[in-house]
């Protein structure tokens, strides 16, 4: 459930941070074009939404930064300085259209454009940086962990377990794609997983169980 929870988290907090974007651009827009009459007025028609959003936003976000914690054993010193910029970030928002303050509206726009372009840079040296070896650990280990919550009760460690009808995977003779439309649409007793996971999860759990056959 903890590999579910921590995409669902990841779900909102994209889809709020979107949202809170879109209105942080939209007021922004019309306090620099000196439309504050007009901002003065639509604030009340979006007072609730843009609090929700803004508070989703900030609890997705330290949500997924505790949980990111509990998967890994530290996270990376920019991840930090990514999450404390945001903070800034909406606190300067809030307190610039309070004031009317197109200074301050400026300098929370800039915060949030450096976000995203030094979070961009640090994923792309990510990218670049991890060789395929490393790679295919990392897959590895996300289908061992996606085997053990969804897979392990029936089919055991090593996939001879058999229990409720579970077919020994070491002898099996399916194919890679064969096994991949069962972990999906689900065979006998076994459940379709592919409304509960995603078309990546599934291929990556797939890939793992290929290493038990003999």
């Amino acid at each position: 459930m903890a590999l579910m929870d921590f995409s669902l988290v990841k779900h909102i907090h994209i889809i709020t941070a979107t949202l809170f974007l879109l209105f942080l651009l939209f007021k922004s827009t019309l306090l620099l074009l000196n439309r504050s009459d007009t901002l003065k007025k639509i604030k009340k028609y979006i007072l609730v939404p843009d609090i929700l959003i803004q508070t989703g936003f900030l609890v997705s976000g330290l949500a997924l930064t505790f949980m990111g914690s509990s998967l890994v054993s530290s996270q990376p010193a920019w991840f930090h300085i990514k999450m404390t910029a945001v903070i800034i970030g909406v606190i300067l928002a809030v307190i610039a259209f309070k004031k009317n303050s197109k200074l301050l509206v400026v300098v929370s726009l800039f915060i949030f454009v450096m976000i995203y372009g030094y979070t961009e840079m640090v994923a792309s040296k990510h990218k670049k940086g991890m060789s395929s070896e490393n790679i295919q650990k990392t897959e590895a280990l996300t289908g061992k962990l996606i085997y053990s919550q969804y897979c392990n009760s029936c089919h055991g460690d090593n996939g001879k377990k058999g229990l409720s009808g579970a077919k020994d995977l070491s002898v099996s003779k399916l194919s890679t794609e064969e096994s991949l439309i069962v972990i999906s649409e689900g065979r006998n007793n076994m459940i379709a997983y592919q409304n509960q996971l995603s078309k990546e999860q599934i291929e990556l759990v797939n890939n793992y169980i290929q290493d038990f056959k003999q």
